[in-house]
């Protein structure tokens, strides 16, 4: 992004024109396009434009920086001063957001140096220029670098996550904050945008991913192609067989709920392959010397797992799940994968390059409960966050469990570990009232005792009391640590609609963000 803006001396520069994105969704992107931009300029209360794709605004001369507006909008396609000299206007006003966009389907080519070094093509490639109109074939806006990393079901998406902190945290100085932060959505817009964020999770696979993701500037990208040609070169060698029974880091189990079950899409032979494969990728990973770069392929290692065997639960509440089995071999997801992730890591060095992504922030991820934040009080400026599904919600119930492959491969837990942090897991259909009068909306003590008396959501209700009741310590942690003053953003569904099994007739709604406003 340029530093700055050269303006016609005629003119008094008091002139803002800004242009929404053209894939703009529904009206609530409007809104939150409006939402954002008012809270970063400092712009009238009445700011609206009805169906219009852009806006002027008038602000005084020196209150904003147009280069900052445009590294953090998140739902604008460009930002500039109205007498702008024509000159210095082409490919230069375009948001960051935008040119990070345009990258997601890129891919760089690399110049190899020998086998085992690797040194990209690293070239101001016309990003800008190439922001201006990607195509729907070369833009898909949520898989820009880090975010497709690992496979993660119910993701934030970016737009949503940069524009809530905009305006939750208008000031590049403040610190955001995300105590649920899941896959590192908000951390890594927050690091793109140059600003600081704590992320925590209880899930320590969440946190592994999310560390990696929201610090890409920490990852040397040479020493990264290095190791990927080390460990094609070793896979494709085809010397595993000689590896698979030297124990320590190449011998693995997959967990034991998931083998009892005899599930037949996971006979005993594809079972040990499974297990072999997984067994000699992380050894061959854990002689890796740089720390960053082993976790980086530890990553995709997990990424390969959850790909190869996904696990559904069914939402019965009965503790039954779905298993699907891809029919790739591992080895092969693990390479086509790694190659995905260099590729990213490159187009981010371009970018850095480029000016794109000046100066990341730095963000701080780890492992804790949002009911029992590990932070003083009044630490954070900004909250923007997005709670776990209510354990009524179908297949909403486990989330541990789902990924205890990839968490028992990177010696991230236990099977046991994963079954006894399950159950304060907010969400969890295993959590437990703790009070005999739980301190929640009487609109949930009601919906419980609607569900309890069915065979198939009596397991759901006592849980779905335990969720609000945890629900209410978090919020009132997220108090605590919020400065005064500032402001916090929870995304929650509407509500929750309860369907007649076989017929699929609607037979109750529940109105999650009145209990949640609670």
């Amino acid at each position: 992004m340029p530093a700055d803006d050269k303006v016609c001396e005629s003119s008094q520069a008091d002139d803002y024109q800004f242009e929404l994105k053209s894939d703009l969704e529904s009206l609530d992107d409007r809104k939150l396009a409006v939402a954002e931009l008012r809270s970063l300029t400092g712009a009238d209360d009445d700011l609206e434009f009805g169906a219009a794709t852009s806006i002027s605004i008038k602000i005084p001369r020196g209150v904003i920086d147009i280069s900052m507006l445009r590294s953090r909008l998140a739902f604008w396609k460009a930002a500039r001063l109205a007498q702008l000299c024509s000159n210095d206007r082409a490919n230069t006003d375009i948001t960051q957001s935008l040119a990070l966009e345009a990258t997601a389907k890129m891919k760089p080519a690399w110049k190899t140096l020998g086998e085992k070094a690797a040194i990209p093509a690293v070239e101001a490639r016309g990003i800008l220029a190439l922001s201006d109109k990607p195509s729907p074939a070369l833009r898909k806006k949520n898989e820009y670098l880090s975010h497709p990393f690992h496979k993660y079901k119910a993701k934030f998406f970016p737009r949503l996550a940069r524009s809530l902190i905009n305006v939750t945290c208008p000031d590049r100085e403040q610190i955001i904050l995300d105590p649920f932060s899941g896959s590192g959505t908000s951390c890594v817009e927050a690091s793109l945008m140059g600003m600081s964020s704590i992320g925590l999770d209880i899930d320590p696979l969440s946190v592994f991913i999310s560390k990696i993701k929201a610090n890409l500037q920490d990852i040397d990208l040479r020493g990264a192609m290095s190791a990927y040609f080390e460990l094609v070169s070793s896979i494709n060698s085809g010397n595993q067989a000689s590896l698979w029974n030297k124990g320590g880091n190449y011998e693995f189990r997959l967990p034991s709920f998931l083998i009892k079950r005899r599930p037949k899409r996971l006979p005993p032979e594809l079972i040990t392959e499974i297990e072999r494969e997984i067994g000699y990728i992380r050894g061959e990973i854990f002689g890796i010397e740089e720390e960053n770069v082993k976790d980086l392929f530890l990553m995709v290692l997990s990424h390969a797992i959850a790909t190869k065997l996904s696990l559904r639960w069914m939402g019965t509440g009965d503790d039954r799940f779905a298993l699907e089995v891809a029919t790739r071999p591992l080895s092969k997801i693990f390479v086509s994968h790694a190659k995905m992730v260099i590729d990213k890591l490159v187009v981010y060095q371009d970018l850095r390059s480029a000016g794109v992504v000046p100066a990341p922030g730095h963000a701080s991820i780890s492992v804790a409960e949002a009911s029992k934040l590990p932070l003083p009080d009044e630490l954070v400026d900004g909250i923007v966050t997005s709670p776990p599904y209510l354990p009524a919600a179908s297949g909403r119930e486990t989330y541990l469990r789902s990924r205890a492959s990839s968490i028992m491969a990177l010696n991230l837990m236990t099977e046991k570990e994963i079954l006894d942090t399950e159950t304060r897991i907010l969400g969890s259909i295993l959590a437990k009232v703790t009070v005999e009068t739980a301190n929640v909306p009487s609109d949930v003590v009601e919906l419980a005792a609607w569900m309890r008396p069915q065979r198939e959501r009596t397991a759901k209700a006592d849980p779905t009391i335990a969720y609000f009741e945890n629900l209410r310590a978090c919020l009132g942690e997220m108090r605590r640590v919020l400065k005064r003053g500032g402001r916090a953003a929870l995304v929650v569904s509407k509500e929750h609609t309860f369907w007649e099994l076989t017929s699929r007739r609607i037979i109750r709604k529940f109105d999650m963000s009145k209990a949640v406003t609670e």
